[in-house]
C-alpha cells in the first residue's frame, strides 16, 4: 500500500478560512484510493471544536476508499479537544472525561439511526445543564430542525 503524508495546520478556526481550508484539504485527499494516509497534528495548536465532525466526515469519505487513516505526530493534543470529545479513541487515544460538561461527544450514525441521532441530540445538547433553558415547546422545535438537516444529508446526500 502507498503511504501519503499530510499536515494540518498550526489554526483551523470556524471562519470562512477554516472551512475553506478543509474543503480543500479534502480535494486533495479525494482522489486517493487502497492507500494508508498519515495526518500530522505536528503543527495544531488551535482547531475550533465544531470543525471535528468535519475532518471526521473527510476521514470517513477516505476510509470508504479503502484508505486506512492514521494520526501521527500528535504530542500537540494529549489533553485537548479531540479526546475530550472522543474524536480520537478510534486511534489509539484513551477516552476520559469531560468533567466540566462542556462536550458534545463526537459520534458517527449511519443513514438507519435516525432514531438514535435524535435521542443523542435530546440527551448530549438539549437536555445538557449547560445549554439555555427553553420551554419543552421550544425544544422540541430545535430537536426538530435539527433532525431534520439529519434527514435531509441522508436523503439528498447521496452522490
Amino acid at each position: 500500500m502507498r503511504v501519503y503524508k499530510f499536515y494540518l495546520p498550526n489554526r483551523i478556526t470556524s471562519t470562512i478560512g477554516g472551512y475553506e481550508l478543509l474543503l480543500r484539504f479534502h480535494e486533495e485527499l479525494s482522489p486517493i484510493y487502497n492507500s494508508v494516509i498519515e495526518l500530522s497534528f505536528k503543527n495544531v495548536k488551535w482547531f475550533e471544536a465544531n470543525l471535528v465532525s468535519v475532518l471526521g466526515a473527510i476521514i470517513e469519505d477516505l476510509e470508504l476508499k479503502k484508505n486506512i487513516v492514521k494520526i501521527v505526530e500528535r504530542e500537540n493534543i494529549k489533553n485537548d479537544i479531540f479526546i475530550r470529545n472522543q474524536f480520537l479513541t478510534d486511534f489509539g487515544f484513551e477516552k476520559i472525561d469531560d468533567k466540566f460538561s462542556t462536550q458534545i461527544p463526537y459520534k458517527k450514525f449511519k443513514e438507519t439511526e435516525s432514531e438514535e441521532y435524535n435521542y443523542y441530540i435530546q440527551k448530549e445538547l438539549l437536555e445538557k445543564a449547560e445549554f439555555p433553558k427553553l420551554s419543552k415547546r421550544l425544544q422540541k422545535e430545535i430537536n426538530l430542525t435539527i433532525y431534520e438537516l439529519f434527514e435531509n444529508a441522508r436523503t439528498h446526500g447521496k452522490l
